[in-house]
């Protein structure tokens, strides 16, 4: 049975006077925006994706509106909202979400970058490469880390110097080009100049150190000297030029170098494409 309604203006004495019907919704909504927010700070992924976009607490997405306040009684389902755990977990799912897009973007749409080393070409035809998809593993920007990149094709060779003398080219400081901060692969090589000549000879010290070096497919290395090649000397002097040789490979500088029977072929830096791996 009912209770009996006291007299119109008063209230029991044991039964507090409850909020008012639009109050009750504006608390449950408040109450429900605070938990929501709780749970997001405390979510590890949201830890992830502040840090992944350097969000600052204070930069944290606004709440909801609030409601207008209103006399008409609140939807059922508004005022008795208890249990948020599932939408917590979708909070998180949608977090989680946006994070591992993120991440692709940042893998997926990257650019390589791009590493001068000098390319030598001996049989007198155009510098050509293989292109990143088509490249191998090689540590191109002497950072520690294994990058895939770009390598000379055919006759095209990058010259290099075993500066540790372990018989093999361990990564790009062994190349001529920006690594020793050089402003590209003719200003390094020019450092060994020991006659300020204008050109790498045998009458420089290094020019017998001075190797060929190509990356057959498997990644394996084939070096070989200078004068086993026929070249005489190396010309110091260069051009800038902007030539395109695939999507991402081009010529930054031209130069040239002279065979022992007096021929002139193509010495370039080139700018190799190298992506490191994920």
């Amino acid at each position: 049975m009912l209770d009996q309604l006291p007299p119109h203006g008063t209230t029991p004495a044991s039964r507090p006077a409850a909020p008012s019907g639009g109050a009750a919704a504006e608390q449950a909504v408040d109450d429900l925006d605070l938990r929501l927010q709780q749970a997001k700070e405390q979510s590890l992924n949201y830890q992830i994706l502040r840090r992944t976009f350097k969000i600052n607490s204070n930069d944290a997405l606004p709440p909801s509106p609030t409601p207008p306040q209103t006399d008409s009684p609140p939807p059922e389902s508004v005022a008795t909202v208890t249990n948020t755990a599932p939408l917590t977990t979708d909070v998180d799912a949608v977090l989680l979400s946006i994070e591992q897009r993120s991440l692709e973007i940042d893998i997926g749409d990257r650019e390589p970058e791009v590493v001068d080393p000098l390319i030598l070409n001996l049989d007198g035809g155009p510098i050509t490469t293989s292109g990143l998809e088509h490249g191998v593993s090689f540590d191109l920007s002497a950072d520690g880390r294994l990058q895939q990149i770009s390598v000379p094709t055919g006759e095209n060779y990058l010259l290099a110097l075993d500066r540790n003398t372990n018989g093999r080219i361990d990564d790009g400081r062994e190349l001529f080009g920006d690594q020793h901060g050089a402003a590209h692969g003719f200003a390094e090589l020019a450092r060994l100049d020991d006659n300020g000549d204008g050109r790498i000879d045998q009458q420089d010290q290094v020019f017998e150190q001075l190797q060929l070096l190509r990356f057959r497919i498997d990644g394996s290395q084939q070096l070989g000297s200078l004068r086993d090649a026929g070249i005489h000397s190396v010309s110091l002097d260069y051009r800038n030029h902007e030539i395109a040789l695939n999507r991402y490979d081009r010529i930054s500088q031209l130069g040239k170098m002279t065979m022992n029977d007096g021929s002139e072929r193509i010495a370039a830096d080139v700018l190799l494409a190298a992506r490191n791996y994920a």
